[in-house]
């Protein structure tokens, strides 16, 4: 699963942005002081009521069956897996604690790289999209998802300006619920970018799920509905900002 549970580092300046928003403020991440295995008690219930840790997952140390551990059970697992992450979350190089748990929960939660050679003939668009449907619960089926890459314009003064990086664009088409759809995206170097998950957020609004980045780790995607993107940010103080544009 390549760098999938990585410790958190601060965020490539390379790595396309998130979209401008306004989120409310979110409350210090551990307000209630809590720290080694009564933290992660306390993470997994909270996380286990809106649906995490139901399936199968992963840690450090292996391959993870939620359902056959009852909450200290599994906080025990996260604790010998990642140590006390709430004694150090403070430090520079940290995200949010809750960060690098939730990784585990793979059937819910999408972290990777996005530096990973997105580029023409890799298909990096089609196995990432497929991957981002799987955290749908069923809201997102794709079918004949293809990759189409255009050039960079040469005449795009990016492309010979050595402080800056130039853009290819490519279009990602796919067949939902019987229908083609087909959306043209910049891409940058060899980034994936995820943006295009404005465009499928606009598929699926009816749904009641929308796809989610965090600021706190930019390549952590999730699809949350506002019921929980407003528990997450009001009670665990992380702040999931809902992806609205493709654009770097």
């Amino acid at each position: 699963m390549g760098d999938l549970h990585r410790r958190p580092e601060p965020k490539s300046q390379a790595s396309p942005a998130l979209a401008p928003s306004n989120p409310p403020t979110p409350p210090p991440w551990n307000s209630r002081g809590l720290s080694g295995v009564p933290w992660i008690v306390d993470h997994v219930r909270f996380y286990r009521a809106m649906g995490f840790y139901q399936g199968k997952g992963e840690t450090l140390e292996g391959d993870l069956d939620f359902r056959e551990l009852d909450d200290e059970a599994l906080a025990q697992q996260f604790f010998e897996a990642w140590g006390d992450l709430a004694s150090d979350a403070n430090e520079p190089s940290h995200a949010h604690p809750d960060l690098p748990l939730l990784w585990s929960d793979t059937e819910r939660v999408w972290q990777r790289d996005l530096e990973c050679r997105a580029l023409e003939g890799n298909r990096a668009y089609v196995r990432a999209l497929g991957e981002w449907a799987h955290l749908s619960r069923g809201k997102l089926v794709l079918e004949a998802v293809e990759e189409a890459w255009e050039p960079a314009d040469p005449d795009d003064s990016r492309a010979t300006d050595p402080t800056t990086l130039a853009s290819d664009f490519v279009t990602v088409s796919m067949v939902v619920e019987g229908r083609r759809h087909a959306f043209r995206i910049p891409h940058l170097n060899d980034f994936l970018n995820p943006g295009i998950l404005a465009h499928l957020n606009a598929l699926i609004a009816s749904s009641g799920l929308q796809y989610y980045r965090f600021r706190e780790s930019d390549s952590t995607i999730a699809a949350l509905t506002e019921v929980e993107h407003g528990r997450i940010i009001g009670e665990r103080g992380l702040n999931p900002e809902r992806i609205n544009s493709a654009k770097l």
